[in-house]
């Protein structure tokens, strides 16, 4: 039997095969703004939500596949003087959390004034679709936009250290990245984007993967085979990696906004094991100034690849009619490692269209895509 409670004591059992297990939830949240003396009110202005989660469970019958109790504590206040300055925070603490495990709990303070904003703790940002995008960042980052400039620089660790096997093993995490930008976010503007992200091959002591041999299941097929043991490598193994992705991010409005051209260009040097051995750069075709600047910054090794990856979506807004095309292209050796995941080795074309008939609120739509 499973039985659900909350504030409304609502309930839904149902039947659980050789096992009879109890789950008690309580879920609540509470938004709004908090007195304050009248003096302080005239100055500033608190706001924010909070959420609490629990979570009891136990089994009979066979062996626990939960822990005994959960429990989660969520707060998002902001802090507001005047229009000029505020500061949020965002906090969730978590029982669920393990050292086989990243961490679960965030902690974040965000202020932001008239002509920047930054973060300390835990943070999350977009500069582009194939660069920075969604992964969560414990550091500090500023973000300044004086004028129709914007500057941003920030970074901090993305993993943690996790000891395990060495299929599930995890390496500590850097990232660190830039932004240069002209104009306005929400209009024509463009953006130069940097992104630098590394493990540190030190942060744990598990197996070296060259250590350990992966036998090839396909010469047990036949008995008569001799057992073949390919380079002592294992290709499932959590090696060290290394990322470097330069983008240029761009939109252009025309034709009173009539018309808009976003544009994305990024570039990736990925390299999947920072112990495999190093390039001579010497013995390579390349010019003294490539090799200055790539001293420092990125190692290419024989684990190395790169690639590219291109977007583009032209929109034509022209009332009643509305037409959309696009092209988007990611090589199957691009990567970032500012994204929580990539889906590479990819070509779309796309195509829509809308025609809009009689009010608003009424229109016929025709949209075909082709991939």
């Amino acid at each position: 039997m499973r039985r659900r409670f909350s504030f409304h004591a609502a309930f839904r059992p149902c039947l659980c095969v050789k096992a009879v297990c109890i789950l008690f939830m309580m879920t609540g949240y509470a938004r709004g703004e908090i007195k304050m003396p009248a003096w302080l009110k005239e100055q500033a202005t608190l706001t924010g939500q909070a959420g609490l989660y629990g979570e009891l469970y136990s089994v009979n019958g066979t062996g626990a596949r939960c822990p005994p109790s959960t429990a989660r504590l969520s707060l998002t206040p902001t802090l507001t003087f005047s229009r000029y300055f505020s500061i949020s925070a965002e906090l969730l603490l978590s029982t669920e959390g393990s050292s086989a495990r990243q961490n679960m709990n965030i902690m974040g303070l965000h202020p932001v004034w008239s002509w920047g904003r930054a973060h300390l703790g835990d943070f999350s940002d977009r500069f582009s679709q194939y660069t920075f995008n969604g992964v969560n960042v414990k550091g500090a980052a500023l973000d300044l936009f004086p004028g129709k400039f914007r500057f941003t620089v920030g970074g901090g660790q993305t993993r943690r250290a996790v000891e395990g096997t060495v299929v599930n093993q995890s390496y500590e995490q850097r990232l660190f990245t830039g932004r240069v930008g002209y104009g306005n976010r929400q209009g024509t503007h463009v953006d130069l984007i940097v992104l630098k992200v590394r493990d540190d091959p030190n942060s744990i002591t598990g197996e070296d993967p060259s250590d350990i041999p992966f036998v090839n299941p396909d010469t047990l097929e036949n008995p008569l085979d001799t057992l073949w043991i390919e380079p002592p490598y294992n290709p499932y193994a959590v090696t060290p990696q290394e990322n470097l992705v330069a983008g240029l991010s761009a939109r252009i409005q025309m034709w009173k906004n009539h018309v808009t051209l976003d544009l994305e260009a990024s570039g990736s040097a990925f390299t999947k094991d920072l112990n495999s051995e190093r390039i001579n750069l010497d013995s390579l075709d390349t010019s003294d100034f490539f090799r200055n600047l790539l001293d420092g910054v990125y190692t290419p090794r024989r684990s190395s690849a790169v690639d590219y990856a291109l977007n583009s979506l032209l929109d034509m807004n022209f009332n009643p009619v509305k037409v959309s095309m696009g092209y988007r292209t990611i090589g199957p050796g691009y990567v970032s490692l500012g994204m929580p995941s990539t889906v590479n080795d990819r070509r779309e074309l796309l195509f829509s269209s809308a025609l809009r008939l009689g009010p608003p609120s009424d229109a016929v739509s025709v949209e075909p895509h082709e991939r």
